[in-house]
């Protein structure tokens, strides 16, 4: 055996064995979701990247077995020189099985070809939430008039701290129909009554506290230094604005009602939620926290909507969503992002339904400014009314 196909067989089961173990990781990744700190940071990755990355080592593999197979003549070294091919194969197998998976489970790309049932357009109400906290220092007017389907929304869902009059006013221009109010860090503006109304706060500690035992919003963030320089120079890479790794921010959410009677036959029940965004925070911790806060209200809504700072699929959104249902579930299909803007990785803002409602749209649209994608949802009465 050459030195070359000796070292052609050693990449190839080195490759394989890698390859493998990437798609080992998503899968236990996919299962755990973000139980835990470290099955978090592995969710976290996107799918494309681990899966591709797989299939192309088991591709390596698959030709590096090739060039390490020795003459036909030599039967016996033959045999073994197949067992890095075998493995390439096996790798490739497992890549490609997990992409298909992927796509038709998490993906449903099958909804292409069967999209969901639209009723009367009489029979809908639409909600717009949007995420513009980046730009709370110079905004504009124009910001909103520029926003697609803001025009359309009957009900407005903007999270910022934009100085209420200016924001107030650029809804006016975008509708004088619609009714402005801020609550907190919450903005909403409606075609229909808003009633009910009610903020709390969530109370959730910051990521240090929570990874040392401490549950109170009052433990005081320690120090960063390499943390908060690594995180500054991951966040400017992929255009997003650097900001404290690890804040202080209890979290918000506001409960109201709208009444909806005229398009879908009653008043709904609206909770609209902000959480902390610190890549550090163990998620299923703050969202176990957050539940407890929560659970003082009468509930479950028939909307929950916001930036949950939390991907899609994630163990921790079943804590705060219990009994309802993911809008993309009804009426979406394929890789949907929402954060950062430019170049979107994760859907972190998410809609979820009570059992009274279904999505007939579920997108996201890019406003072409702030960090957040903004999301789009058409609603109709389950039972079709």
């Amino acid at each position: 055996m050459t030195v070359f196909r000796r070292l052609s067989r050693v990449g190839s089961l080195a490759a394989s064995a890698l390859s493998l173990a990437v798609t080992a990781a998503w899968i236990a990744g996919r299962v755990a979701t973000d139980r835990w700190l470290l099955t978090q940071l592995v969710f976290w990755v996107p799918s494309l990247w681990m899966l591709g990355a797989a299939a192309v080592l088991a591709g390596v593999a698959l030709l590096a077995a090739r060039l390490g197979r020795e003459p036909r003549r030599e039967a016996i070294r033959r045999e073994r020189g197949r067992l890095g091919l075998r493995a390439a194969r096996i790798a490739l197998g497992a890549a490609m099985i997990c992409i298909v998976a992927l796509g038709a489970g998490s993906w449903r790309l099958w909804r292409w070809a069967w999209p969901p049932a639209a009723p009367p357009p009489e029979r809908t109400f639409t909600m717009l939430h949007w995420n513009l906290s980046a730009v709370s220092k110079d905004f504009d007017a124009g910001v909103l008039a520029d926003l697609p389907g803001a025009g359309r929304a009957d009900l407005l869902l903007l999270t910022s701290v934009v100085d209420p009059l200016r924001l107030g006013e650029a809804v006016e221009r975008l509708d004088p129909a619609y009714r402005f109010s801020r609550i907190g860090p919450f903005n909403v503006a409606s075609r229909v009554e808003v009633r009910d109304t009610r903020l709390i706060s969530l109370k959730l500690p910051t990521a240090d506290a929570i990874l040392s035992g401490e549950t109170s919003s009052d433990a005081p963030p320690k120090p960063r230094g390499r943390r908060q320089k690594f995180y500054n120079e991951l966040m400017r890479s992929i255009g997003v604005r650097m900001r404290p790794v690890d804040t202080t921010y209890p979290g918000y959410l506001l409960s109201f009602t709208a009444d909806t009677t005229a398009t879908l036959g009653r008043p709904i029940t609206v909770w609209f939620i902000d959480l902390p965004s610190s890549p550090l925070a163990p998620r299923y911790a703050i969202a176990e926290i957050a539940a407890r806060a929560i659970a003082e209200l009468p509930g479950p809504p028939d909307v929950l909507v916001g930036d949950f700072n939390i991907p899609r699929g994630s163990a921790s959104l079943s804590l705060l969503s219990s009994g309802m249902r993911h809008a993309y579930d009804d009426a979406a299909y394929g890789p949907f992002a929402s954060w950062p803007r430019a170049d979107p990785l994760f859907q972190i803002d998410h809609v979820f339904l009570g059992p009274g409602l279904r999505a007939v749209e579920y997108d996201l649209v890019d406003p072409g400014v702030s960090e957040h994608w903004a999301q789009e949802i058409v609603v109709a009465d389950q039972a079709g009314r």
